[in-house]
């Protein structure tokens, strides 16, 4: 854990932080050329959050502390306005409860698409199969020879409708189930059977946009399929061909009218997933009464719960854990309360916290600092201060004192005591 910046001189409050006389301050103290409030007892305690104290962050940044001048007026709560994204939890909800983005347009489009193909594919072998039995009717044979054409064209129709509608149903259900997913509910809500909530859905502005939608597209189709057939007409009308002839010309003139049809379509299904997807979001949005609501209810889950402790475990053998090292003493209170000090007078302005804690972190920091042989004091008042203290930041002036008696305590017991010295000491 490094140490942060320097203190400077920069306002706070409309005080002055001066980091000379703070350094002189704590040093005097432990040299015992200045005196301060006596030292903290075992059932006293320093209330850090009101007064007029001043806390300094490791990086030099100055602390008003809470409770100090004029409070801010509270702000009153949005009136009900949906102003945030929804959660990845009420979007779960709302699928399990069947409210989904979904494009029928885009589902018919792949439908038609793979009909048309599917036509494509079998339609030559299919006008081969009726130019036969037409030519066989024309030419007048008996009755028994048309018969197995007649069987096989019937055949090749049905194998040709089979296979269409079977490649239209499949594309149609492959593209739903990658909008939405296997996603079945079969819960039936009343909202969709009662007639005011169908009137409302009947004109509300989503059922224009679509209709818009719609009429742009029959106009869309209208002028392209003029604009392939029209000539064709035309060119048909003034040369006279052979049946076949014909034929085959008209199937390749639909097909390709069909194919720029299913290209529209596609384009518009597109467009039409990318809006409905669009107002499901914004269906789903939540105002601040429900997010603060949906945070709640995160709060309890009990897979947060555990994902927080499993956190919490890492952290107790983390980056403070690793710097305890550093540490000059623990104080404690005496095992629920845990506070590393640091302090090196060429460096530090005043003792800065390495690591606290309540607890069971408390336990581990006392294990580990009795395991590396660091100081450890029982200060009940003390300890209880100095843990509200954020990791990094420096002790308050007004534990100066305090301070200064415990260190000065453990470095006479040091260089007195030596190696004999026993690990955990209690301060009265």
């Amino acid at each position: 854990m490094e140490r942060g910046s320097r203190w400077s001189r920069e306002p706070c409050g409309g005080e002055v932080c001066a980091g000379v006389s703070r350094r002189a301050g704590f040093s005097g103290h432990l040299s015992g050329f200045r005196t301060g409030p006596p030292l903290l007892s075992g059932s006293q305690r320093v209330d850090l959050s009101t007064g007029n104290s001043r806390r300094t962050g490791r990086h030099g940044n100055c602390w008003d502390p809470p409770g100090s001048g004029q409070r801010e007026a509270f702000v009153a709560e949005s009136s009900g306005e949906k102003k945030h994204p929804a959660s990845q939890r009420k979007l779960r909800r709302a699928r399990r409860q069947g409210q989904v983005a979904r494009s029928r347009e885009l589902a018919g489009a792949a439908a038609a698409t793979a009909v048309v193909v599917s036509l494509a594919w079998q339609v030559p072998g299919l006008v081969q199969r009726l130019l036969k039995f037409t030519q066989s009717c024309l030419s007048r044979q008996p009755v028994p020879a048309a018969e197995p054409v007649w069987s096989g064209v019937l055949t090749e129709l049905t194998r040709t409708l089979a296979l269409v509608g079977g490649a239209g149903m499949l594309a149609g259900a492959l593209v739903a189930v990658a909008q939405v997913g296997f996603n079945f509910n079969l819960r039936l809500r009343l909202s969709t059977i009662d007639p005011v909530q169908g009137m409302k859905r009947m004109f509300s502005a989503s059922r224009f946009v679509d209709l818009a939608l719609m009429l742009l597209k029959l106009v869309a189709c209208a002028l392209l399929g003029a604009a392939l057939v029209v000539p064709f007409l035309l060119e048909l009308l003034a040369e006279a061909r052979e049946l076949d002839v014909l034929v085959g010309a008209t199937a390749g003139i639909l097909l390709r009218l069909a194919a720029v049809m299913c290209l529209l379509g596609l384009l518009q299904g597109g467009f039409d997933w990318w809006l409905q997807r669009r107002r499901h979001l914004r269906r789903m949005r939540m105002n601040d009464q429900e997010l603060r609501q949906e945070n709640k209810e995160q709060e309890g889950d009990p897979h947060i719960r555990q994902e927080r402790r499993r956190q919490h475990r890492q952290l107790l053998q983390g980056v403070g854990m690793s710097s305890l090292s550093r540490a000059r003493v623990v104080v404690v209170n005496p095992t629920h309360v845990a506070v590393a000090l640091a302090y090196r007078p060429e460096e530090d302005e005043a003792p800065w916290v390495i690591v606290s804690g309540w607890a069971e972190r408390a336990r581990a920091i006392k294990g580990e600092a009795e395991r590396l042989g660091i100081a450890v004091v029982q200060q009940v008042g003390l300890a209880r201060s100095l843990v509200r203290l954020e990791w990094g930041e420096e002790v308050p002036e007004e534990s100066y004192q305090a301070v200064a008696e415990i260190i000065r305590a453990v470095e006479s017991l040091d260089r007195s005591a030596g190696a004999d010295l026993p690990r955990t000491r209690v301060l009265q």
